[in-house]
């Protein structure tokens, strides 16, 4: 008897089905073009109390702290404890309302920063010129590793879809769908963060992006889970539950209504559990390659059909269609998020002027056009329409709306 021919992916899954993930793939390949030869040398600042700087001093190289750009910054202690970290994991007024940031005792301990600044730099700016930098190229690694992530688990996920290998679309899916929910839910965060400092008092920005950028980078580089055995420390700082972030994610989608028109919180929140049996050996990983039971009529026996590759298309497993949703609903939020959060952090940059204040080199280091008739170096419009200044508004995070680069604020 001849063999029976193997449905294609396209077939199984529906011609327009496929060919919306050929359309995401290639926005998701442009976006890896985008990231093409990036790469990223972080350079931040450590504090340092009394002892500690003094040592600094005695064991420095004499011409390099006789040179008049680097320069010390002293200020009162901006290191919350691991405790008040984990309140602000969880609740954003842990350090007070945007407009009233957490600010450090007046017996609080004193800290030393020190840093190489641009030549020339007025002193009023040297704090800033101290912190910033730091800050920004942190932001560009978080960035990077949420974007360097995305683009592997998209195209993992569409690919083995197309090779209809359902165990790792299964796997990559899933993987999309935590991935995105923590994208979306650290932006958030950094997000406000940032429009609380945008709007601070002059004299207190330094500290507030400190208190609050630098350190919500700390908690999200740092934060873990169970590995408090392995390394040997049990006061290292808890990540949130990926459950909870996923809930919270899912109470986001509910709450647009275009995305929630193509998935449901609650869908998405079912589609997560269904991928996570199939991630695992359990139901969904059992269902994988088998049809639906399909019971005789005089109800005495029942029958499905198990193959690698189905040769029927009505007799499939749900696991690569939902697959395919979630690539195509949370995969085009996650791309969506980073490019707002990338403008989100040109905006930093920009308005903060990190790019005139350190001599140091590093990716997307963009500097402030000279003209106001000149383009924007972040690509949103004319400069002197740019909102790249001190007290001016910070674009809100959707899940619904692309924002390439080249769009105005």
């Amino acid at each position: 008897m001849p063999a029976e021919r193997a449905a294609s992916a396209a077939e199984i899954l529906g011609a327009d089905v496929a060919t919306q993930l050929a359309e995401f793939e290639n926005t998701v390949l442009e976006l890896d073009l985008f990231l093409a030869g990036a790469e990223l040398v972080e350079k931040t600042v450590v504090p340092m109390n009394e002892n500690e700087f003094k040592k600094f001093v005695a064991s420095a190289d004499p011409e390099l702290l006789r040179s008049p750009n680097w320069i010390s910054w002293i200020t009162p202690a901006v290191q919350p404890s691991k405790k008040d970290f984990r309140e602000y994991s969880e609740k954003w007024n842990a350090y007070g309302s945007p407009s009233d940031p957490w600010q450090p005792s007046a017996d609080s301990p004193r800290y030393w920063y020190c840093a190489e600044i641009s030549e020339g730099l007025p002193e009023h700016e040297h704090s800033e010129a101290v912190v910033c930098p730091g800050v920004h190229m942190r932001l560009l690694g978080w960035w990077l590793t949420h974007a360097w992530r995305f683009v592997d688990l998209a195209t993992t996920a569409v690919a083995s879809l197309d090779s209809w290998n359902v165990t790792v679309a299964a796997l990559a899916s899933r993987a999309l769908i935590e991935e995105v929910a923590c994208l979306w839910w650290e932006s958030d965060e950094l997000f406000r963060s940032w429009r609380a400092a945008k709007h601070a008092p002059a004299d207190a920005r330094d500290l507030t992006i400190m208190n609050l950028l630098s350190n919500q980078l700390e908690v999200f580089t740092f934060s873990q889970r169970g590995l408090e055995s392995i390394i040997g420390d049990n006061d290292l700082w808890q990540a949130l539950n990926i459950l909870t972030i996923i809930g919270k994610f899912a109470k986001r989608m509910a709450s647009d209504g275009i995305i929630a028109e193509r998935m449901s919180g609650k869908e998405l929140e079912d589609n997560y559990a269904i991928l996570s049996n199939a991630a695992h050996p359990a139901f969904g990983a059992r269902i994988s390659y088998a049809a639906p039971w399909a019971e005789h009529d005089h109800g005495a026996t029942r029958q499905r059909r198990l193959s690698r590759v189905p040769n029927e298309v009505d007799a499939v497993s749900p696991i690569p269609d939902i697959a395919a949703k979630v690539i195509l609903v949370v995969g085009g939020i996650g791309e969506t998020i980073l490019w707002q959060s990338l403008r989100m952090i040109d905006d930093f940059g920009l308005t903060t002027r990190t790019g005139l204040r350190t001599p140091h080199s590093y990716w997307r280091k963009l500097v402030p056009a000279s003209k106001s008739s000149a383009v924007c170096p972040c690509g949103c419009g004319k400069w002197r329409t740019a909102q790249h200044r001190w007290g001016q508004p910070v674009i809100e995070l959707r899940l619904s709306r692309s924002s390439p680069l080249n769009e105005g604020q």
